[in-house]
Order: structure tokens, then C-alpha cells, then sequence
């Protein structure tokens, strides 16, 4: 039994194989936004990017994605792209944790599994994340491409300021955007909303 695992190979269906490539491509689309958020959010953050399309590339093409079963247009792409989001967010968030506990165990001064479950603590950040993808989409959608963009760059890029992001995108009311969008998101989002949504994208995270 253990004889036919090891050279197990999983086979690919066309199927498959057309749902990895579509993936691909929409991810190829936004992958230089992908590269900038994450180079800023984390040290490795770059290579991880990289290889995390690799790696689930290559799991769509073995298994499939579920979650796009039936879904068309940007409902579909919106699943690739929080799909990846969360899958890159996960392998960095590892990463860091694997760095933290390595340094703690080398300077004997911190035992790192006297810490919060790591499992736990990557759930509840990838339900954090997810929760700002769902916010991102619901701005994307609902407002123009300026306003998307000074509300995404402030709210995700690492110690952003108002003064910093007039300065990056030469927009001279970004503040102004950005305060109105926020403002239209309390009036308008629901924490319930967004915890049933994400049920039913992660069930294995819920």
C-alpha cells in the first residue's frame, strides 16, 4: 500500500487543467498589486508571492476549485482572487511564525509554544483578512477607480499616511475619498454578512 502512495501520480483532467489556467491568467492580471502589498506587508514576502502561484496553480489542476462551480464573470474571478489572497497570507504568516519561533528557541529567552494555538491564531487572521478583501470588493464595486484606488492603498500598504498617499498617487482630495468611502462603509456593511460569506467560501476555516 505504501509502495503505490509513493508513485502515485494524481491525474489531471481537462477540466481541471482549463479551471488552473483561467486561474492563472486572472491572477497573472493583478500579480505586480500582489507583489507590491505583499513586499510591504512581510520580509519574504515577494518570494512567497511566487511561489504560492506555483503551488495552488498546481492544486487546481489536481483538484479543482469548488467554490467556482456555477460561478461566471467577476463573481468567478473576485473567488480566484480571494482564493490566492488568503492562500499567500497563510504561507507568509508560516513563514513568519517558523522565523519567530527559530529566533526564540536560538536565544532561549521566549518558549514560543506557551503561546496561543498557531492554527488558531492563523485562523482568525485569515477571517481578518478576508474580511478586508470583502471590504475591498464591496469599494471596487461601488465606487470609481480613483476612489478604489486611494481607499486600497491606504488602507493596505504598511504605515500609510494621508500626506504619504498624496504624495504616491498625486491625487490632491485623496483624503477626502478615502474618509467619504469609509464613511459609506459604516452605514452599509455588516459583520454578519461578511462572516456567512466567509463560511461558505472557508468552511475548513469556520
Amino acid at each position: 500500500m505504501g509502495r503505490w502512495r509513493k508513485n502515485y501520480t494524481p491525474v489531471i483532467t481537462e477540466e481541471n487543467k482549463a479551471l488552473a489556467d483561467e486561474y492563472l491568467q486572472v491572477i497573472s492580471k493583478h500579480y505586480e498589486e500582489y507583489l507590491e502589498l505583499f513586499s510591504n506587508m512581510f520580509e519574504n514576502g515577494e518570494d512567497i508571492v511566487g511561489e504560492t502561484l506555483l503551488k495552488t496553480h498546481k492544486t487546481i489542476s489536481h483538484k479543482g476549485l469548488k467554490n467556482v462551480i456555477g460561478k461566471q464573470g467577476q463573481e468567478k474571478e473576485q473567488i480566484f482572487k480571494n482564493y490566492f489572497f488568503i492562500a499567500a497570507k497563510l504561507n507568509c504568516l508560516t513563514e513568519q511564525q517558523n522565523i519567530q519561533k527559530q529566533y526564540a528557541i536560538k536565544n532561549l529567552d521566549h518558549n514560543p509554544f506557551e503561546d496561543m494555538d498557531t492554527e488558531e491564531k492563523i485562523k482568525s487572521q485569515v477571517y481578518k483578512d478576508f474580511k478586508i478583501m470583502y471590504i475591498v470588493q464591496l469599494v471596487e464595486s461601488n465606487f470609481d477607480v480613483i476612489d478604489y484606488r486611494c481607499f486600497r492603498l491606504y488602507h493596505l500598504l504598511k504605515n500609510m499616511t494621508y500626506a504619504k498617499l498624496k504624495d504616491m498617487t498625486g491625487i490632491r482630495n485623496c483624503k477626502t475619498r478615502v474618509v467619504r468611502i469609509n464613511k459609506w462603509l459604516k452605514e452599509t456593511i455588516n459583520e454578519e454578512d461578511i462572516r456567512q460569506s466567509f463560511i461558505e467560501q472557508y468552511p475548513d476555516f469556520s
